[in-house]
């Protein structure tokens, strides 16, 4: 479902139980600013998802970038991430890199559907930078950058096995659980 003004075939939609309701998305000028609400991801090793999420259909071996502006949230763990899923089913296999003001850019994976949730250790970061998801076969690797010119890789290759189709897009989710927004 899409309520707001996306690139043509993206589309929105909240993933898990909704909390709240959320503002249109919106593109303007090739920024994508994404808003809603979302408990978590993952949340202590879980194998749901809770959360807002703009994507489009796409072959497993896309690669991912975006560069990641600002971020405003009022809650106790906001997360912004770039995410390959291989469903927009809440349990779904995926790969995403996940970016919190407090804990810094880290590596999250569900390998199997339902599975437990695994993230790496943080890279702490400033904004505003560049992240870059990169499949090879089953294999996925991050990187991120300050200028889109340098990249730093960052954590082990992570094996999610996945469709040969799968969703690619940007996601958020404003880590609480009583409803707010970010």
């Amino acid at each position: 479902m899409t309520r707001g003004l996306l690139p043509e075939n993206w589309e929105t939609e909240f993933i898990g139980y909704e909390q709240g309701p959320w503002d249109e998305d919106h593109l303007d000028q090739s920024v994508i600013t994404l808003r809603g609400s979302g408990r978590d991801i993952g949340e202590r090793g879980q194998g749901i998802g809770n959360l807002q999420y703009a994507s489009s259909t796409a072959k497993k071996d896309t690669l991912l970038t975006s560069r990641l502006l600002s971020m405003e949230g009022k809650t106790r763990q906001p997360l912004a991430r770039n995410m390959l899923r291989e469903n927009r089913d809440t349990h779904a296999r995926a790969m995403s890199l996940l970016y919190s003001p407090k804990q810094g850019l880290r590596i999250f994976s569900r390998e199997q559907a339902g599975g437990e949730t695994k993230f790496s250790k943080p890279l702490k970061l400033e904004l505003p930078f560049r992240l870059k998801l990169e499949p090879v076969g089953d294999l996925f690797s991050a990187s991120a950058s300050p200028d889109g010119e340098e990249w730093t890789s960052f954590g082990e290759a992570v094996s999610v096995r996945m469709a040969k189709v799968i969703t690619g897009g940007l996601a958020i989710t404003a880590g609480k659980c009583d409803g707010s927004r970010h």
